[in-house]
């Protein structure tokens, strides 16, 4: 018996996807993070900004999940 309340599965899984992809790119940014401080711990030059703007997903897939 299934009642009208009850999601169907084409309906429960729509935002499945969109979690498991901003869960990647969550993932990405928070490596990216991490590189990022090696610099500081071996003294040696930062990395180019760019590198800084990879970190920067780390809030963009927490914001997508």
């Amino acid at each position: 018996m299934s009642s009208a309340s009850e999601p169907t599965a084409a309906e429960g899984r729509s935002g499945d996807l969109l979690v498991r992809i901003g869960g990647v790119v969550f993932a990405v940014g928070a490596v990216a993070t991490l590189i990022t401080f090696i610099p500081m711990f071996i003294g040696s030059e930062p990395f180019p900004p760019i590198a800084y703007g990879v970190s920067m997903l780390m809030g963009a897939g927490f914001a997508l999940a």
